[in-house]
C-alpha cells in the first residue's frame, strides 16, 4: 500500500503545482491585458466551473476503469449521513427556545437537506472559487502562504461547530504559534519584493474557510468507516464534485451569461494555460481524495502542508520570485508546525479545566496577533503607488543596442533612466549604459557614456562597495541578435573591430548576470538580471541570459505579457518634447508661421518608388498638408534618404526630406504632425501616445501583435506593404469621421498604467528602502 499512497501523493504534488502555475498564468496573460473589460470575478467564476465539470469527467472515466478491469471490490457500503426530519424541525425549535444561537445553527444546516453531500458540494465549489480569485489578485505564492493557515481554521470550526475544546490541545496550540510564525515570516518576505493584495489575502482566507467547513460537516456527519480503497476515494471525489459542479455552474448562468462565450474562447485560445488549469485541478483533487482514502486524516492534513511548501517553491521558480533566507526559515517553521499539529498525540485530550482553559487563551491571542499582522501586511491596496523593496543598494547596467542610432533603442534606454531615477530612487551616477563597444550617442540624443560590456565586467567584478552589478536588458528584439549581428550593425568597420575585441558571450545585447560576478560567486550570483518589454524570439547564443533573469516581461504574446516602455515616453519627456519641437519646425519650415504636414517613414525597399510617390500625393491634396520624410534609424538595413530623395523628387505635391537624426527631433516631428505613415513599430507607438491618425504598412508579425494587443481597438490595423493609403487614412477625416481619438486617449491610460506596474515590481528587487513614486498620471 505504500507504494499506491507514494504514486497517489507524487501525483497530488504535481498537479497541484501545476494547477496553480497554469492559472497564474492565464491571469497574468488575460485578465490583466483586459483589465478594463473584464471583471475578475466573473472570468474566475466561468473557469471554476470548467474546473469542477472536467473533475466530474475524470472521476467517472476512473471509477469506470477500475470497475472495468476488477481493480475493486463491491460497493461498500454508503456514509451513513445524519438525517433530520423536516416536519418536526419547526416543532423542535419552538420547544427548544432557549437553546444557543450556535445550537440552532448546527440543527437547522443539519436539516437543510437529506443528503448533506450538498452543503458539502457547496463548500467544495466556494473553496475552488475563493482560491481562483486569490490568484487573480494576487500571486500564487502568497495564495499558497495564507493557505498554509487551513489546519488552524479547522481547527477553530471545530470548536464552533460541536461547542467544545476537547480538540483543543497544548500540542495542538504549540503547533497553531508555529505554523503562525512560519507564515508571517513568509507573507513578511513576500511583502518586501511584491506589493500584496489584500483581496488575494481575503480570497485565500475564504476559501481556507470554505473547504475547512467542508472537512468539519463531512467528519460531523461520517459514521461508519468503509474500508481504504482507491475506488471509494473516487467515489467520494465523484459526489462531492457533482454537487459542487452542479452549484458553481449557476453562477456564469446567473451573473457571466453574456460574457460565457468570451470567457470561454479566452480560456481555450491562451496556448495551453487554460487547458492546464482545468485539466490539472481535477487530477490534483482526485489523486488528494485518493491519498486520503488510504492514509488517516493527520497524515493526509501533514502531506497537505507539504503540498503548500512544494507550490511555493515552484511557483517562486516558475515566475523569478526570490524567497531569500527569511523565506527559507518562514517555510521551515510552517513545515514544523504542521508536523507537530498533524501527528497524533501521545495523550489523550485535555480534560483538566484549567490547562484547557490554557489551551484556549493561547488559541484566541495567537489567532489575534496573527490577524492583526496580516492586516497590517496588506493594508495597501493592490494599485498602491508605495511599495516596499529589499534592503540593498547596487548600481544597474542599463543593456541595449543604444550604442548605434535606431529609434526605438534609444527610447528605451532614455526612458529606464528616468524612471529609475524619479520612480526608484536611483541616483545618476548608480545607472550604468552598456553596449557591444564603448561609444558616445549623445550627437543623436542618445547616451554620452556608453561602455563595452567588457569594460562593464571588469568594473562590476572588482566594485567591492556597489557590485556585482544588477543588469537591466532594456527592450527590442535583442534576444534575437547574436554578436555578430551586434557588431555588424555598427556604423563603421572601426567599431565592428571594437565590438569583435571586445565581446564577452556569443548574444550580443544580453549577458548573463553570472559574467558580471567574480568567480567564487559565479554558482549563485547575487546579482539580478531583469528583461524589460522584449520581443521576439529568442537566439540560442542568448538562451542562458533569458533563462537565468529573474524576471521577464515581454511585448509580444508571450507571459507574462506588457506594453512597451516606450510608451512613457510622453509622460516623462513632455516638456522637453514640446520645445524641441518648436526647434523642429522652425528647420522644417523656416519662413512659414503654422504648415500641417504628414510624416512619412518607410524602409520597405520592395516598394515602386513612383507608386509611392502618387499615393502620398493623394494623401497631400487631400489633407492640405506637407509629406515630411524623415529617418527612424540610420544603421544598415534601416531607412535610406536617398530612397526618400528619389520619391521626394516624383512627387507633384509639396514634400520635404528631413535629415535629422536625432531621437528627439524625431519624436517631437511626430507629435506635430497630423498624422503618420510609416513602418516602423516605434514610430507608431509615438502616433499612439501623441494621439495622432495612423496608418502602418506591417512587414513583421511584432506589428501585428503589438497593434492589436496596445494599441486602441477602433485604430486601423495592419496594411500590407506598399498597399495605398487614402482609402484608409480617410476615416480619420471628414466632417463625421469613423475614427476619433477618444479611444486612444482611453487605451493610452490603461497602457501607462499597466507598464508602470510591471516596472514597479521588478524595480522593487533592485531598491533596499520604501520610495514614493511620481504620480506620473496627474
Amino acid at each position: 500500500m505504500i507504494g499506491i499512497v507514494a504514486t497517489f501523493t507524487a501525483i497530488w504534488y504535481y498537479t497541484s503545482s501545476k494547477n496553480a502555475v497554469a492559472t497564474q498564468h492565464l491571469v497574468q496573460n488575460i485578465l490583466s491585458n483586459n483589465e478594463d473589460d473584464i471583471s475578475r470575478e466573473q472570468f474566475m467564476a466561468v473557469l471554476t466551473t470548467y474546473q469542477l465539470l472536467a473533475g466530474v469527467c475524470m472521476a467517472l472515466l476512473a471509477k469506470f476503469i477500475l470497475q472495468r478491469f476488477g481493480e475493486a471490490k463491491e460497493y461498500e457500503k454508503e456514509i451513513n449521513l445524519k438525517r433530520v426530519d423536516y416536519s418536526n424541525l419547526t416543532k423542535e425549535l419552538d420547544q427548544k427556545k432557549n437553546k444557543s444561537v450556535m445550537t440552532m445553527l448546527q440543527e437547522y444546516i443539519s436539516a437543510l437537506d437529506k443528503r448533506p453531500f450538498l452543503l458539502v458540494g457547496m463548500f467544495h465549489s466556494l473553496g475552488s472559487l475563493f482560491t481562483n480569485l486569490g490568484f487573480a489578485y494576487g500571486s500564487t505564492s502568497v495564495v499558497q502562504i495564507i493557505k498554509l493557515l487551513e489546519p488552524i481554521e479547522t481547527l477553530i470550526l471545530t470548536v464552533i461547530y460541536a461547542q467544545s475544546f476537547s480538540s483543543v490541545t497544548a500540542k495542538k496550540s504549540i503547533s497553531i504559534v508555529v505554523i503562525m510564525t512560519g507564515t508571517a515570516i513568509l507573507l513578511f518576505q513576500k511583502k518586501k519584493d511584491v506589493s500584496v493584495s489584500v483581496f488575494s489575502v481575503a480570497f485565500a482566507l475564504l476559501s481556507g474557510l470554505s473547504l475547512s467547513f467542508r472537512n468539519v460537516i463531512v467528519k460531523h456527519f461520517q459514521r461508519e468507516k468503509v474500508e481504504k480503497t482507491a475506488l471509494n476515494g473516487i467515489r467520494k471525489f465523484l459526489e462531492i464534485t457533482a454537487a459542487a459542479g452542479m452549484i458553481i455552474s449557476c453562477l456564469p448562468l446567473l451573473f457571466a451569461i453574456k460574457n460565457l462565450p468570451r470567457f470561454s474562447m479566452m480560456i481555450i485560445n491562451c496556448e495551453w494555460y487554460g487547458f492546464q488549469a482545468i485539466l490539472f485541478h481535477g487530477l490534483y483533487n482526485l489523486a488528494s481524495i485518493s491519498v486520503l482514502s488510504f492514509i488517516s486524516a493527520p497524515s493526509h492534513s501533514l502531506l497537505n502542508v507539504g503540498k503548500r511548501i512544494s507550490n511555493i517553491l515552484v511557483a517562486s521558480i516558475a515566475f523569478g520570485e526570490k524567497i531569500g533566507q527569511e523565506g527559507i526559515l518562514g517555510l521551515a517553521i510552517a513545515f514544523i508546525g504542521g508536523v507537530t499539529y498533524s501527528v497524533n498525540a501521545s495523550k489523550p485530550p485535555i480534560t483538566n479545566k484549567p490547562k484547557r482553559f490554557f489551551s484556549v487563551i493561547l488559541l484566541l491571542v495567537c489567532v489575534f496577533f496573527s490577524c492583526k499582522e496580516l492586516v497590517q501586511n496588506v493594508s495597501k491596496s493592490p494599485n498602491a503607488e508605495i511599495m516596499q523593496v529589499p534592503s540593498r543598494e547596487r548600481k544597474v547596467i542599463l543593456l541595449g543596442p543604444h550604442d548605434r542610432y535606431n529609434f526605438g533603442d534609444l527610447l528605451f534606454a532614455k526612458v529606464l533612466k528616468r524612471l529609475l531615477e524619479d520612480r526608484a530612487g536611483y541616483n545618476r551616477e548608480n545607472i550604468l549604459f552598456g553596449g557591444v563597444v564603448s561609444t558616445n550617442m549623445s550627437i543623436y540624443g542618445g547616451e554620452e557614456n556608453i561602455y563595452s560590456m567588457k569594460k562593464l565586467q571588469q568594473m562590476s567584478r572588482e566594485d567591492s562597495e556597489k557590485g556585482p552589478y544588477d543588469i537591466i536588458y532594456t527592450g527590442g528584439e535583442a534576444m534575437g541578435c547574436t554578436h555578430g549581428c551586434a557588431a555588424g550593425m555598427m556604423p563603421n568597420q572601426e567599431m565592428r573591430n571594437q565590438a569583435i575585441n571586445e565581446k564577452i558571450y556569443g548574444c550580443g545585447y544580453l549577458v548573463p548576470k553570472s559574467y558580471l560576478v567574480t568567480d567564487s560567486e559565479k554558482d549563485r550570483p547575487s546579482n539580478f538580471a531583469i528583461i524589460n518589454s522584449m520581443g521576439g524570439s529568442t537566439n540560442p547564443e542568448c538562451a542562458e541570459a533569458v533563462n537565468t533573469a529573474d524576471f521577464g516581461s515581454f511585448r509580444d504574446p508571450k507571459f507574462p505579457s506588457y506594453p512597451d516602455s516606450a510608451v512613457m515616453t510622453k509622460e516623462l519627456y513632455a516638456k522637453e518634447i514640446d520645445i524641441i519641437a518648436d526647434q523642429v519646425m522652425d528647420e522644417m519650415f523656416p519662413s512659414a508661421f503654422e504648415t500641417k504636414y504628414i510624416a512619412v517613414h518607410h524602409k520597405v525597399h520592395g516598394m515602386v518608388p513612383d507608386k509611392l510617390a502618387a499615393s502620398l500625393d493623394v494623401v497631400s491634396k487631400e489633407t492640405n498638408a506637407t509629406i515630411v520624410f524623415f529617418a527612424a534609424g540610420i544603421v544598415p538595413g534601416h531607412d535610406s534618404f536617398d530612397k526618400y530623395k528619389e520619391v521626394a523628387g516624383l512627387m507633384e505635391q509639396p514634400s520635404i526630406v528631413y535629415e535629422g537624426t536625432n531621437v528627439w527631433k524625431v519624436v517631437a516631428l511626430i507629435s506635430r504632425s497630423e498624422a503618420l505613415i510609416s513602418t516602423s513599430l516605434h514610430c507608431r507607438i509615438m502616433a499612439f501616445i501623441f494621439f495622432r491618425p495612423r496608418f502602418t504598412w506591417c512587414t513583421e508579425n511584432k506589428h501585428k501583435n503589438y497593434i492589436e494587443t496596445y494599441d486602441s481597438k477602433d485604430s486601423m490595423g495592419c496594411m500590407a506593404p506598399a498597399s495605398d493609403i487614402w482609402p484608409t487614412l480617410s476615416d480619420y477625416y471628414g466632417s463625421n469621421p469613423k475614427i476619433t481619438q477618444e479611444m486612444t486617449e482611453e487605451t493610452y491610460n490603461w497602457a501607462v498604467r499597466k507598464y508602470l506596474r510591471v516596472f514597479d515590481s521588478w524595480s522593487a528587487m533592485l531598491r533596499k528602502k520604501y520610495e514614493e513614486p511620481l504620480n506620473l498620471l496627474n
